[in-house]
């Protein structure tokens, strides 16, 4: 579903995000991910502003699976 996200919503989102840990660091299984990503795209973007993307993208969708739930 989308939504247009307000300011408040961007603000909490990045609140949350301050709590994630990063992932896409060299030599795990994401960071793998990542350089295979970025190789194969020809796509460069900071491991770090990947892993917020990441993060948000995936708190979002927790979200909303726990909003199907409630109904």
């Amino acid at each position: 579903m989308n939504k247009v996200l307000t300011k408040k919503d961007i603000t909490k989102e990045l609140e949350i995000s301050r709590h994630q840990k990063t992932v896409f660091i060299s030599g795990t299984p994401l960071g793998t991910l990542y350089t295979e990503f970025t190789q194969t795209w020809d796509m460069s973007c900071e491991p770090f502003a990947a892993s917020i993307f990441y993060n948000l993208g995936r708190v979002h969708g927790i979200q909303e699976e726990r909003a199907k739930r409630k109904k």
